[in-house]
């Protein structure tokens, strides 16, 4: 049986996780809806994640990718956007869309 012994001192470094599909989309989507600048870390740079970026960026999203970060600007969302045919990222498009859409004409539906 191998003992555990109590450290002498603290533990100090950082870890590093990789980028995570889900999280990049709503990561994008979800800093598109405020009017500060947002700071993304770690974005997963699939095809997919991408054009979610993308279709940020159609709805009137600033976005500054550099490299290492992405830094995203919302400003208000139009409906104009496309989602480049991922299912998922077109359902969550969706519903940011129309809540914004309520938000600024005091109205919403559920489908």
């Amino acid at each position: 049986m191998k003992k555990i012994l109590p450290l002498s001192h603290g533990l100090r470094g950082s870890i590093e996780v990789p980028g995570d599909k889900s999280i990049s989309h709503r990561a994008v989507m979800l800093s598109s809806l405020g009017d500060t600048t947002v700071e993304i870390k770690n974005f997963l740079r699939g095809a997919d994640c991408l054009s979610t970026i993308g279709c940020m960026r159609s709805m009137g999203v600033d976005v500054v990718d550099e490299g290492d970060r992405l830094l995203i600007k919302g400003r208000g969302l139009d409906v104009d956007g496309f989602t480049g045919g991922y299912n998922l990222q077109a359902a969550f498009a969706m519903a940011v869309a129309a809540a914004e859409h309520a938000a600024h004409r005091s109205e919403a539906f559920i489908v």
